[in-house]
């Protein structure tokens, strides 16, 4: 002070003569307690983790003691809108003249204070103009802490009150009392890992409230879908892949030529010409019939239906006659007997296609028109005598039985025409082949 006493004793001189040096110095005195005011006011803030302490003395600028103690403080976010301060006390300074014992017992007792205690100014002889909020201070040492889980929200709580309603009557609710903060909060976050949760999560942090959704059946299987818009969407992605895949593509291949087939088919029968030799009416008609064939359609694993050997009766396997064979055998819906009529007709197909390759290769034609004229008079003689029932106790006999008169009829119609060609001459035969007018090219 003498310092400034002497400073201001020579700025006095330059003063204005209307001005004494008491009014100078009661100017100097106002703005040097402003100042401390303003200063000592300052120094009470809160932050999360930082030590409070070292406040100014009074408004003389001396090293005075201090009203508070220096104390760490942590701001925590509960799961309901409350504002909540922890102050753990730190070892205070022991000011000029005052030892480490005395300042510690002038230290506040109680380590829970509301946020209203610390914003209020230090200063005994400065006005106070913070106002008290509505706080709820943190539970005392040796008060319990809940870990909800299960329940109609969840989150780490310190209030029985607040517990009770989120818990109580709700169906598999799950808690826990705990005995401190963290060891709530290592409870909660490892059943966050885990997943058992029924609703949302709510997810405890040192300054900040964040929400996650965390969807998880307490029983029963879980929603793989949980609106009608992903599923739409998840169907859609099944049906692309499906389509891309070797199964879908040969799917769609299957039914592109069976709609080309339907739109670009013959309109004339490769067995409309009447041959010179005489067959029956009957057998023309049968001939004519149109078949179900699939060029995607395997045949080798069905029956030959006795046709296609000597004596060339048609001869049903007994697992088509038989029910109870029959019913073990094609177990499934009733679209089995397409795709079994498909079967069987692709074998008869490939058999007959088979038999006019095998003759073409003969090297001997004149032994091939012999055995082409005796297997059509065996075949014939076997269309005389054939016996088949009206009507089978299986649809799949009854299935066999109608392929097998059908393609005995084709067998015979295709015998008659190239028997007819060949006997012309060898060339007539091989301008057959080449332009594919025998029955078993075209057909």
């Amino acid at each position: 002070m003498t310092n400034h006493t002497k400073k201001d004793e020579g700025d006095s001189k330059s003063a204005p003569s209307n001005l004494n040096m008491q009014d100078l110095l009661d100017v100097l005195l106002e703005a040097l307690a402003e100042r401390d005011r303003r200063r000592t006011q300052g120094q009470a803030w809160i932050y999360v983790g930082h030590a409070a302490g070292n406040a100014s003395a009074g408004a003389s600028g001396g090293d005075g003691p201090t009203s508070h103690a220096a104390a760490s403080i942590r701001i925590d976010v509960e799961t309901q809108p409350a504002s909540s301060v922890t102050v753990t006390p730190a070892a205070p300074t022991a000011p000029a003249g005052q030892s480490a014992a005395q300042a510690q017992s002038s230290s506040p007792a109680s380590s829970v204070v509301s946020y209203s205690d610390i914003v209020a100014d230090p200063s005994p002889s400065a006005p106070s103009t913070s106002r008290a909020l509505p706080t709820r201070s943190l539970p005392h040492p040796g008060e319990r802490w809940y870990s909800v889980t299960r329940g109609l929200s969840v989150g780490v709580f310190n209030d029985w009150n607040t517990v009770q309603p989120l818990v109580s009557g709700v169906t598999n609710a799950c808690f826990r009392r705990l005995p401190d903060r963290q060891t709530a909060l290592n409870v909660f976050n490892a059943a966050l890992a885990v997943g058992t949760f029924r609703c949302s999560c709510f997810l405890i942090t040192s300054n900040r409230l964040e929400r996650e959704p965390v969807s998880s059946a307490c029983m029963g299987r879980r929603a793989k879908y949980l609106t009608n818009e992903e599923r739409e969407r998840a169907k859609r992605s099944q049906r692309a892949s499906y389509t891309l895949s070797e199964k879908g593509k040969e799917c769609r291949l299957r039914q592109n030529q069976r709609t080309y087939r339907m739109r670009k088919s013959r309109t004339q029968s490769p067995f409309r010409m009447m041959p010179k030799h005489s067959i029956p009416e009957e057998v023309l008609i049968a001939a004519r019939i149109p078949y179900d064939w699939d060029p995607l359609t395997s045949g080798s694993e069905s029956s030959d239906l006795g046709i296609w050997d000597k004596p060339f009766h048609v001869c049903l396997p007994e697992d088509y006659v038989d029910p109870e064979i029959c019913d073990s055998l094609f177990e499934g819906p009733e679209e089995d007997i397409p795709q079994f009529t498909a079967k069987l007709e692709a074998r008869q197909r490939q058999r007959l296609v088979d038999s006019g390759w095998a003759r073409y290769f003969e090297p001997q034609e004149s032994r091939v028109i012999d055995a082409m004229k005796e297997e059509l008079d065996d075949r014939l003689l076997a269309w005389e005598n054939l016996q088949l029932r009206s009507s089978y106790t299986t649809e799949h006999a009854q299935v066999a039985s109608d392929v097998a008169r059908k393609w005995a009829a084709k067998m015979i119609y295709t015998l008659a025409v190239e028997l007819e060609i060949r006997e012309k001459g060898h060339t007539y035969y091989l301008d057959a082949i080449v332009t594919s007018t025998l029955p078993w090219l075209c057909i």
